[in-house]
């Protein structure tokens, strides 16, 4: 197990000088991910819609988004389609998680490397 921390460990540092980089050239792309008229947006709605029975019996409940650095429009998403749903966004880059923290589009997020989650067991539904 040791081993396997020193892996992650290595892993996250090497990978470290990405999370902050901010690219002006990637800004207009970063805003399309709002805009409801696009094959992208279209495309998400598909994948969420299915998980609408699963929300909606599970309401009230505390959910957990892993890889959700895109503005956490996952967390979004899915508190759109349920709004009772306590949804804490995460993401190994903090970046767009901030800027979502900031723009008011989230309350809270955590930096989480999905390989080592620091989480306990049923912390979330």
């Amino acid at each position: 197990m040791e081993k396997l921390q020193s892996f992650h460990k290595t892993s996250y540092t090497l990978h470290e000088k990405h999370f902050n980089q901010f690219d002006p050239e990637r800004e207009s792309v970063h805003n399309s991910w709002f805009d409801e008229d696009t094959v992208d947006y279209w495309r998400h709605k598909r994948m969420y819609e299915p998980l609408r029975p699963l929300l909606n019996f599970y309401s009230n409940s505390k959910w957990l988004t892993i890889g959700d650095g895109r503005f956490a429009l996952d967390a979004i998403k899915l508190r759109k389609m349920e709004p009772s749903l306590d949804i804490l966004p995460t993401d190994i880059s903090p970046y767009l998680l901030q800027k979502a923290k900031e723009n008011n589009l989230i309350k809270e997020y955590k930096i989480e490397n999905a390989e080592c989650l620091t989480f306990s067991d049923n912390e979330f539904d």
